[in-house]
């Protein structure tokens, strides 16, 4: 479904979908090995505001659920556009991911004989902040600044069997959680100063943290960033 008012220029949509059984390849990290993912649904709603104003919003809003091992998976984007004159422009925006029960790789024997999966809840928030200053039609600055937040708390562990199901392991004692932090800022100058011809300037700065203690609160977790 989706609706547009022209006059207006602002939307809506509505999208549905089905996903039966799949064999999943990737997850298993070892070639010719795979994971059966159940049959899952997809939800998703989504508007946007006009774009001719200065301000420009967009938001959507997403859900996904596999009934058979009770995986729910809702995401949250919405990203906001400031247009400041003709040349100056700010924008922000923020990704927010929940799932709980979801199931997936943990880890492997040296032989690859056994693999070793997880149930476990994963949390994922990333903000960006941007802007951008057009010198003319052919130069600008591009500044963009990114948080990204991912942590996954293990309940329970498997053995992915032959034919891609999971048995329990209750003998597994590794503590696989996992709390990963990216902080990035990129300043990037761009110039176009021949037909076919580019040059790009870019300064980049990043830090990265990865440990097996999770961190439930956001702020508490950029804290220690």
């Amino acid at each position: 479904f989706y609706h547009n008012c022209f006059m207006n220029h602002y939307g809506v949509s509505l999208n549905f979908s089905y996903n039966s059984k799949q064999h999943n390849y990737y997850e298993t990290r070892v070639p010719g090995r795979y994971f059966i993912e159940p049959w899952s649904t997809f939800i998703s709603f989504s508007g946007f505001s006009d774009g001719r104003k200065p301000l420009r919003i967009y938001a959507e809003f997403s859900r996904t659920t596999q009934p058979e091992n009770d995986h729910i998976n809702n995401s949250l984007y919405y990203e906001l556009n400031y247009r400041l004159g003709r040349k100056l422009q700010f924008n922000y925006s923020t990704n927010i991911t929940k799932e709980t029960n979801n199931r997936g790789y943990v880890d492997m024997t040296e032989d690859k004989e056994i693999i070793y999966f997880a149930q476990r809840n994963i949390k994922t928030i990333q903000n960006v902040i941007g802007s951008s200053y057009s010198l003319n039609n052919r130069a600008g600055f591009n500044l963009r600044m990114r948080h990204y937040w991912s942590c996954a708390d293990n309940k329970n562990y498997y053995q992915l069997q032959g034919d891609g199901t999971l048995s329990d392991d209750n003998t597994y004692n590794q503590n696989k959680d996992e709390n990963y932090n990216a902080f990035n800022i990129d300043l990037i100058f761009r110039w176009i100063f021949a037909p076919g011809s580019e040059l790009s300037l870019a300064w980049k700065n990043s830090i990265y943290s990865n440990c097996n203690s999770v961190t439930t609160s956001y702020w508490d977790n950029l804290d220690k960033t």
